[in-house]
């Protein structure tokens, strides 16, 4: 939490998750980190490892070997900020990247129809945003079972209030 006057720049921020051991999880690789992404990439059972190439987004459900616990690596309350990626050091730690706020963009086609916005410029922070907040919550569930996982509501928990007056759309 920041209790400062006006608008802030965050420059950066830096999470290194380690593992004890080599385990598996299921990752949702991205190749290039400037990459527009539309958060529907297969995710792939891989162990940390394997990961090595591109950059993964949240969440992470990676499971320990000896013991067999559930590890859920998620995020909440993202509001005027970017959301977290992992990028795996070829071992057992995953690394946060945080991509910088956007300046410019250009279209990109398929079939001759704009689907999506590359990033061709970009600021030197991650975000600009009200000096006095609460900033996103790295949230890490651990279970003995997947399933269980699914009872959780703590993400939901962690979220701002619904800022929108009408949600019959959604």
């Amino acid at each position: 939490m920041t209790r400062l006057p006006g608008r802030i720049r965050v420059k950066a921020e830096e999470a290194t998750f380690n593992y004890p051991q080599d385990g598996k999880a299921y990752f949702s690789r991205l190749r290039d980190k400037d990459a527009p992404n539309s958060y529907e990439v297969h995710y792939e059972h891989l162990r940390i490892s394997q990961a090595d190439t591109g950059f993964s987004y949240l969440p992470i459900l990676a499971e320990t070997p000896a013991s067999g616990v559930k590890l859920l690596l998620t995020e909440a309350d993202l509001l005027d900020y970017p959301g977290l990626y992992l990028e795996s050091d070829g071992k057992t730690s995953l690394t946060a990247y945080l991509p910088p706020v956007v300046t410019a963009t250009k279209p990109l086609f398929r079939n001759n129809v704009a689907y999506n916005l590359q990033p061709t410029a970009r600021q030197e922070f991650i975000a600009e945003t009200a000096g006095t907040r609460l900033f996103p919550w790295r949230v890490l569930g651990v279970n003995e079972r997947d399933k269980d996982l699914l009872n959780s509501q703590l993400v939901y928990l962690l979220g701002s209030e619904n800022k929108l007056s009408d949600v019959s759309w959604i």
